[in-house]
């Protein structure tokens, strides 16, 4: 789904350019050593691939249409395995609508891939060696992601990241 339409759109229709608070998902999906990101244009940086949920979704449920619809990669809930939580982390769209991201980030190592859908927020869709991610140029937001993706690998621990005041607490 793109930005009209949307919950966040909606929502935008009643209160303007203030700040608001909504639940979102990310997704690491992972094959043969290769993690897949998306090019946000509205970042201008690798990502990875996830969004907004729209109202009566679950965690699962939105992070399987964000993975579909930015990466065309069909999932099953069961094969989602949540990593993190990431929470007081503030996007400001169009530089003047400021969202505080609440979001659940997700591995998935078993699902079937086609042509992804979103060309209006997505300019490329690539798979990145394991060695490649810390070179990118990553938001700050697919940063925290790959860092407690490293540190769930290293300890099997849920990680749990927070940012305060623009700044990741470590």
């Amino acid at each position: 789904m793109g930005y009209v339409g949307s919950y966040i759109w909606k929502m935008r229709q009643k209160i303007g350019h203030d700040e608001m608070m909504s639940a979102s998902t990310d997704v690491m999906a992972i094959r043969d050593g290769k993690v897949c990101m998306v090019f946000n244009k509205d970042c201008r940086a690798w990502c990875f691939p996830g969004g907004h949920a729209e109202l009566g979704m679950y965690w699962q449920s939105a992070a399987r249409k964000e993975l579909f619809e930015e990466a065309g990669i069909t999932a099953e809930d069961e094969d989602l395995t949540p990593i993190a939580s990431l929470s007081g982390y503030k996007i400001v769209y169009a530089e003047r609508d400021p969202v505080w991201v609440f979001s659940i980030a997700f591995i998935c190592e078993k699902f079937t891939e086609r042509d992804f859908e979103d060309v209006e927020e997505i300019a490329e869709k690539r798979w990145f060696d394991f060695s490649e991610i810390d070179s990118l140029k990553k938001s700050a937001y697919a940063e925290a992601i790959w860092d407690a993706y490293k540190k769930y690998v290293e300890t099997g621990k849920f990680q749990q990241v927070v940012f305060e005041n623009g700044q990741r607490r470590k």
